[in-house]
């Protein structure tokens, strides 16, 4: 996969990660393993940086 298909497919997921999962630790547990899959299968976290605030957060999480 590509870092530009790997970044939409990923936000695609975290939209529906977003709106069905409602406990706040488990959506952020769960958006963060899949990031790790994600990132190590070459996704450029450069393209989903600003597109949502909890998602930025879980961004600073994975790089800190």
């Amino acid at each position: 996969m590509s870092w530009s298909s790997g970044a939409e497919i990923y936000l695609d997921i975290w939209s529906t990660l977003r709106d069905k999962i409602d406990n706040e630790g488990m959506r952020k547990s769960v958006a963060k393993d899949l990031l790790l899959v994600f990132i190590s299968n070459d996704i450029d976290p450069y393209h989903i940086e600003g597109c949502d605030d909890e998602l930025d957060e879980i961004l600073r999480e994975v790089y800190s």
